[in-house]
């Protein structure tokens, strides 16, 4: 017989996007997480944790990179940069390495998308 304080509540399995309401990244997001459950257990709890913060995947230089959302009451997302910068220094530091190739694989799955508001190639002057 079951105990009675017993809660049949799980949690949702790490490699799921714990903040579908963030759209715009969601796709990544998913492709992420399973990427990093293919890896490893613990990194894809970590890389959860930062989403359920508002951790979003935005295109950097050359690749997809982790970046911040801040809200400064720090209900919808991180409350300041130097938050997000401490938790990541302190709890993503190590998995640097893999992160960082992780985060190569998704830009060769998932190619930035090119947005209107990028000029096509042909539409580029040429800078002398």
């Amino acid at each position: 017989m079951a105990n009675r304080t017993t809660s049949y509540h799980s949690r949702p399995p790490y490699h799921i996007d714990p903040r579908p309401d963030l759209t715009e990244d969601h796709h990544l997001w998913a492709a992420l997480l399973e990427l990093a459950a293919e890896y490893d257990e613990e990194l894809t709890a970590l890389l959860n944790g930062f989403r359920c913060g508002g951790t979003r995947i935005r295109f950097g230089d050359t690749r997809w990179t982790l970046r911040p959302d801040i809200d400064p009451s720090g209900r919808a997302a991180w409350s300041s940069q130097a938050e997000y910068e401490g938790e990541r220094n302190k709890y993503l530091r190590e998995w640097a390495g893999v992160l960082t190739a992780l985060l190569d694989v998704l830009t060769k799955r998932i190619p930035r998308e090119v947005k209107p508001a990028d000029p096509a190639p042909w539409q580029m002057s040429m800078q002398i």
